[in-house]
């Protein structure tokens, strides 16, 4: 499965690891935050989660169902067990090809396909999660997981920030109508520091203030590192309190390896050696 190595702060280890309720938000400038990612995906199929929704964007099932596959939690298997819902954004079949006016087509069991060039795109998506999320489980605990791998893709294609937030707002209202047993809602957002994009800008600002946590990934100011790949930051805060004292703030640095990411204190990446 998929590692993550913790060095020498126990505090980093619970910075990223532990249960999260509510709105998680990993904002990644200059580099590749898709560890991240599957991170997240095997610690929800894996964690307290009976029913998890991921929301390609950015990549296809067949790219995450490898990664799994390779990690020890096959995307496949979840969806046959009713645990995943996968939503295709990017993929065109050909019955969509032929049908013009269709919106969303389910492939396979927990697998469907969704376009974005048709009217009102969010909405569907919304109506297409919100029974997956809110059905009752076998299990004892009921905890539902909506990932969202790049919003800012949505607002590339067209879709304005008021469509977007509205739309994380249906979210977020949905995963917590349980209120004995809340949901999360993980949300990545590329933001590379080179492009000039105040849509990207806006979007980020309103998710800093809605999440519970935000993991920062930057790029090392030094270049490139054989030992270090990025930074990270990662902010835990309570939305009701905007006092800036109530952000407990932990710093560190992580090397990506091919089954998981060492995180380290800055500047004792001599450690990992």
């Amino acid at each position: 499965r998929y590692v993550i190595r913790v060095i020498q702060m126990e505090s980093i280890g619970r910075a990223l690891d532990s249960d999260v309720y509510g709105t998680v938000l990993v904002s990644h400038c200059n580099v590749d935050g898709s560890f991240l990612v599957h991170h997240f995906i095997g610690k929800s199929l894996y964690g307290r989660f009976s029913k998890v929704v991921l929301v390609g964007l950015c990549q296809t099932f067949s790219h995450y169902n490898i990664v799994g596959q390779k990690m020890g939690w096959p995307l496949a298997t979840a969806c046959e067990q009713e645990k995943l819902m996968f939503i295709d954004c990017l993929s065109r079949s050909a019955a969509q090809d032929r049908q013009g006016e269709m919106e969303c087509e389910e492939m396979q069991k927990g697998r469907w396909r969704l376009r974005l060039d048709r009217p009102r795109p969010l909405e569907t998506l919304g109506i297409l999660i919100a029974p997956h999320l809110t059905q009752e489980s076998k299990e004892t605990s009921h905890y539902s997981a909506l990932i969202i791998d790049d919003l800012a893709l949505l607002l590339r294609v067209g879709m304005s920030v008021q469509d977007v937030t509205a739309f994380l707002c249906f979210c977020e209202q949905l995963l917590q109508c349980n209120t004995s047993q809340p949901g999360s809602l993980i949300c990545f957002l590329r933001c590379d520091s080179d492009v000039d994009d105040q849509e990207v800008r806006s979007l980020l600002l309103y998710l800093q203030h809605r999440c519970q946590q935000h993991v920062q990934l930057s790029g090392l100011g030094t270049g490139y590192s054989q030992l270090v790949h990025g930074n990270m930051l990662v902010e835990r805060r309570d939305p009701l309190q905007l006092e800036p004292g109530n952000v407990m703030r932990t710093k560190m640095q992580y090397r990506v390896l091919d089954k998981g990411v060492t995180i380290f204190p800055k500047g004792l990446a001599s450690d990992m050696l």
